[in-house]
């Protein structure tokens, strides 16, 4: 029997495929890109199994501005195969009004705004996705609080409030999608609150926060008894008094922001909660309990990251005993931006040296 050419499989074409480029970067300092699919676009062209195979990869991901310049009936044309929409608001051609509505959407970024905004809707009609990104514009009506109510398998939500809300409706709004949660990455300005307190995420594991009501955060890590990564930094303050009464007990994962008055309380909950792997923590000050408290974790960390608030570098404190300690005990991965290496012998110039 004659082998089969391995590019007569759907399969091996379709892994291929992942590894063909479609996006190249336009600058090295932010995260700009353009949609660059010639290469992909070559290989549709080689036959009608590689079109079959190659299209789906292809059009996945439809991004308003990385896709500025395709022209807009060719949107049109290929938006059946879009699973991950990325809509900012920029490109009125680009408007859900004209096109049928996508049902098998997996990822979607969005700004919703105004009554009847079509990207409500859209979500509405996809029930399958696993990751969402809302910014909530000025304009944007209470009556949208049942916008999440069909998503059943929702993994991932960005949710970056810029307009205060009525607090019950973010409760009405997030109650279908809390049994299923992971990851909830969350901004909210202005009073009044979210108003989330009742609310339990069972599955929530990484939890991000930016929020101006204090109140807000202890509601939410006290619905998430099984979190693992806790990043804020604002209000750290109000959040530590909720991790003192023992909230998050899986605690692995911890970025704080801490004003002198804290200094206190954050040196309490790491002598409480031993064998945290991941600590950044930005500081004012740097006194010995807490010092002692970090030196408490040298098994377990693989990450340790210690700034000062307002800066970007290594702070004079550093150099005291407790860090040398830690380079010596523990194989750090990572020990802040300066210090690099995996040994304690292997530091950078502006980091320890003889350690």
């Amino acid at each position: 029997m004659a082998a089969r050419n391995p590019l007569d499989v759907p399969e091996i074409l379709a892994l291929i495929g992942k590894y063909i480029p479609l996006w190249r970067r336009l600058d090295s300092q932010r995260q700009n890109y353009a949609f660059h699919p010639q290469d992909m676009l070559s290989c549709t062209q080689v036959s009608q199994l590689f079109r079959i195979v190659f299209l789906p990869i292809l059009w996945y991901t439809f991004d308003e501005k990385a896709m500025r310049s395709v022209p807009h009936n060719v949107i049109r044309k290929y938006a059946p195969y879009f699973k991950a929409h990325f809509h900012y608001g920029s490109r009125s051609d680009c408007s859900t009004d004209d096109r049928p509505l996508n049902t098998q959407l997996v990822h979607l970024s969005a700004v919703l705004k105004g009554d009847g905004n079509p990207h409500v809707q859209l979500i509405k009609s996809n029930p399958g996705l696993k990751s969402l990104g809302v910014t909530c514009g000025p304009e944007f009506s209470i009556h949208y609080s049942d916008a999440f109510e069909n998503l059943k398998q929702l993994q991932e939500l960005r949710y970056r409030i810029v307009a205060p809300w009525h607090s019950g409706k973010h409760r009405e709004l997030m109650r279908p999608i809390s049994p299923t949660l992971e990851k909830l990455h969350i901004s909210a300005v202005g009073p009044p609150g979210l108003g989330l307190d009742g609310l339990i995420f069972p599955k929530m594991k990484e939890l991000k926060v930016l929020l101006f009501s204090g109140q807000d955060g202890i509601d939410l890590l006290q619905g998430c008894p099984n979190l693992e990564t806790l990043d804020s930094t604002t209000n750290s303050l109000i959040l530590m008094k909720a991790l003192e009464t023992g909230a998050c007990p899986a605690l692995k994962n911890l970025k704080l922001d801490i004003s002198d008055g804290a200094m206190t309380t954050i040196a309490a909950i790491l002598e409480s909660r031993i064998g945290l792997q991941s600590l950044e923590l930005y500081v004012q000050s740097l006194d010995e309990r807490l010092a002692t408290a970090i030196n408490c974790h040298a098994p377990s960390l693989t990450h340790l990251s210690i700034r000062r608030l307002g800066s970007t570098a290594l702070w004079g404190p550093l150099t005291s005993p407790f860090l040398l300690r830690i380079l010596r005990t523990q194989w750090l991965e990572v020990a802040s931006r300066k210090i690099v290496g995996r040994t304690p012998g292997n530091v950078s110039q502006d980091g320890f040296r003889g350690c």
